[in-house]
């Protein structure tokens, strides 16, 4: 409501950078909170916005950290709501983020992940297998990486 009612030549919108907070941070904040209180239905619509407008908005406005884990929520709304195969869908672009991209956030996000899938009700799904499979990969060779840095 106060984006709505701002007034367009704002002195702190017009310096922009880190004090700006563009249409698709709003929706990723919103698909996180929503996914935090386990309202999935929220958190997916959310962060799906949040996506839409970081692919297809100004490149000085996306931010790969915050379209990553909009992607982490948009997973954990989809387990949620019982969607593996949107989960896996959702998954694949932030477990293919380069090893020099992985930010701290997205550990968080994946242990999350991690933790749904262990859920006894997946505990016969296959694609919740593959998914598991594909994020202990990833927390494998992110520790590597982090592990090798540290030298």
């Amino acid at each position: 409501r106060a984006r709505d009612v701002a007034a367009p030549d704002d002195e702190l919108a017009e310096f922009g950078g880190l004090l700006s907070f563009p249409l698709a941070k709003q929706h990723y904040y919103a698909g996180s909170t929503y996914a935090l209180l386990g309202e999935a239905e929220h958190a997916q619509k959310n962060a799906l916005l949040a996506i839409h407008i970081y692919e297809t908005g100004p490149v000085e406005q996306r931010s790969y950290g915050d379209e990553a884990l909009a992607r982490m929520d948009l997973t954990t709304a989809r387990l949620a709501l019982d969607d593996l195969d949107g989960a896996s869908e959702a998954l694949r672009p932030v477990l293919a983020t380069p090893l020099e991209r992985r930010i701290e956030q997205l550990a968080v996000g994946i242990s999350r992940v991690r933790s749904a899938l262990a859920l006894p009700r997946y505990a016969r799904a296959p694609v919740a297998r593959e998914i598991a499979q594909d994020v202990d990969r990833y927390q494998t060779e992110s520790a590597t990486h982090s592990l090798l840095l540290s030298r």
